[in-house]
């Protein structure tokens, strides 16, 4: 009796799932793009934003936060 909601649950989720995969995807782009034209990594995300390769931070969903290894160029989504 409770298909209906479990359908709208694991929708909700997979969007979820889907909007944290294009942010990161989005945000190792950008890092990939500023190593090729600046020549090293970002010292921090906040340095994407100050040099114009995102327009802002984007927000990590509810209980996650980004996480950003300057060693290796990658961000990830860290559940807090």
């Amino acid at each position: 009796m409770t298909a209906p909601v479990d359908h709208l649950k694991s929708a909700a989720q997979a969007q979820q799932n889907m909007v944290k995969t294009v942010d990161v995807t989005a945000l190792n782009k950008a890092i990939d793009l500023f190593q090729v034209q600046e020549g090293r990594l970002p010292k921090d995300l906040e340095e994407l934003v100050a040099k114009k390769y995102i327009p802002e931070m984007p927000i990590p969903p509810v209980g996650s936060k980004l996480s950003y290894n300057q060693t290796k160029g990658i961000v990830t989504i860290e559940k807090q």
